[in-house]
């Protein structure tokens, strides 16, 4: 992006903080079920677009917060043994046996500036939100 952006480019992004464990959970592990709706999706593509029969009502939504990371990890839990199929192939679970779907990163402003800054950005201003869990940087290419 930097290269297409050529130099004095400039980027805007939106970049979220780390928070709290218990905050980060319940975000992507939600009341309403929006984020296990989103992840059981992706069964529900499987089935439709690869020939899958995987049990839609056989596997959980999990959200995990990975310190060592700094990331959520959203996965799907095998609630019982099966073996479901999709594209051909078989797959198997064991109880609790997780299909790892995504990973959400939040990122400390200084380790995401260096991380731009080997992609050739340059950090040039930052703006957060009064708890400083969200932040939109502007970035200028080197």
């Amino acid at each position: 992006m930097a290269a297409q952006a050529g130099r004095g480019g400039a980027l805007v992004i939106g970049v979220d903080l780390p928070k709290d464990e218990a905050t980060l959970v319940r975000a992507y592990d939600d009341v309403r079920g929006v984020t296990a709706a989103f992840d059981l999706n992706l069964l529900a593509r499987i089935n439709r677009e690869l020939e899958g029969d995987f049990p839609l009502s056989a596997f959980r939504h999990r959200a995990r917060w990975d310190a060592r990371l700094s990331r959520v990890e959203m996965h799907l839990e095998a609630q019982e043994p099966l073996v479901a199929h999709a594209a051909g192939a078989a797959f198997g679970f064991e109880a609790g046996e997780t299909i790892h779907t995504e990973s959400a990163y939040k990122w400390e402003p200084r380790a995401f500036d260096a991380l731009a800054a080997i992609a050739g950005w340059r950090a040039e201003l930052t703006w957060t939100d009064e708890r400083a869990w969200f932040a939109v940087k502007l970035y200028v290419a080197t």
